[in-house]
């Protein structure tokens, strides 16, 4: 299992050879797996259910659809899922190594041994992730989160709407515990050019510290609470 919440490992990989052989060695270790020989299901199954899929390991060459790209539209659904990639190519395209989610790349034919040591070194680091959440989590308890929305122009439908998005946070994540003042940059450029603001409208959580700059669309709701690091 790979955590109490996100318990599944989805396999994507068009070989069947290879694919039966991943899931009989997650199903011998005792992990709840999941499978699809087409990217494109295996896509629309992630989208309907990626709260319970921690981890996919996918082939990176298939039809319709290669590792990457599915890599890729995943990490757009879900900032918390990992990927581990899984190829026979000698020379591996440039995005296989720059996808923050994609954590290792496990070349074929590989021995079971070499799978089984990746998950353990991810379920390692899963448990530490969960520790030092939970830590943090437990040290921001009653805290007042503060938050700074810079604006241009004073209120527009972009910044009503990021603070109506914003309220809703606070009032369902951090029990209505946060601050929020809103920063006109054209009548006080200076607190602008100070925090190095360049997109309109930008939030800094300013505490609990460090700062963190969302400039992404806060309805976005899973993206905003990764990266303002609010755990649900």
């Amino acid at each position: 299992m790979i955590t109490e919440a996100r318990d599944c490992v989805l396999v994507v990989d068009d070989e069947e050879v290879i694919d039966e052989l991943i899931q009989e060695m997650l199903r011998e270790d005792g992990f709840c797996e999941v499978s699809h020989m087409d990217p494109e299901a295996a896509l629309a199954l992630f989208e309907k259910d990626h709260q319970r899929l921690g981890l996919a390991i996918v082939d990176l060459t298939m039809p319709k659809m290669t590792g990457v790209e599915l890599a890729q539209r995943f990490l757009q659904i879900d900032h918390e899922v990992s990927v581990i990639l899984i190829t026979g190519q000698l020379v591996l395209p440039f995005e296989a190594l720059t996808i923050p989610n994609v954590k290792t790349i496990l070349a074929k034919p590989f021995k079971r041994q070499e799978l089984r040591e990746v998950l353990a070194t991810f379920v390692r680091t899963q448990e530490n992730e969960k520790e030092e959440r939970e830590k943090r989590r437990h040290e921001r308890d009653g805290m007042t989160w503060h938050f700074a929305l810079y604006v241009s122009g004073g209120e527009t439908r972009l910044s009503a709407k990021a603070i109506e998005d914003l309220n809703d946070i606070c009032k369902e994540y951090l029990d209505g515990g946060c601050s929020i003042r809103v920063v006109d940059i054209d009548k006080e450029p200076l607190m602008g050019l100070q925090r190095g603001i360049v997109a309109d409208p930008s939030l800094l959580r300013e505490l609990p510290e460090p700062v963190i700059r969302e400039m992404g669309d806060l309805s976005l709701r899973e993206q905003a609470l990764v990266t303002l690091e609010i755990t649900k």
